[in-house]
């Protein structure tokens, strides 16, 4: 389960389990975890994703609106 990581630590996690992964002696049951993990890695990192996708929309929303002379409350 991930817990308090951030989206760095997410992304470096991803790039271990995939590299134990492509090892040719990996045990089939260690295969499917760290294929367990990479699911649950990837969907973490899009989640995050969408988020900093959010903010930077937000924060373009809101430059825009001063920019113009507007000015908002939020």
């Amino acid at each position: 389960m991930i817990e308090n990581i951030t989206f760095a630590e997410a992304n470096k996690r991803l790039e271990e389990a995939v590299t134990e992964m492509q090892d040719k002696n990996v045990d089939i049951d260690d295969f499917i975890k760290r294929y367990e993990e990479v699911c649950e890695l990837l969907a973490f990192c899009y989640k995050s994703l969408d988020g900093y996708r959010e903010r930077v929309d937000k924060a373009r929303e809101e430059y825009t609106i001063i920019e113009k002379g507007g000015m908002t409350d939020e």
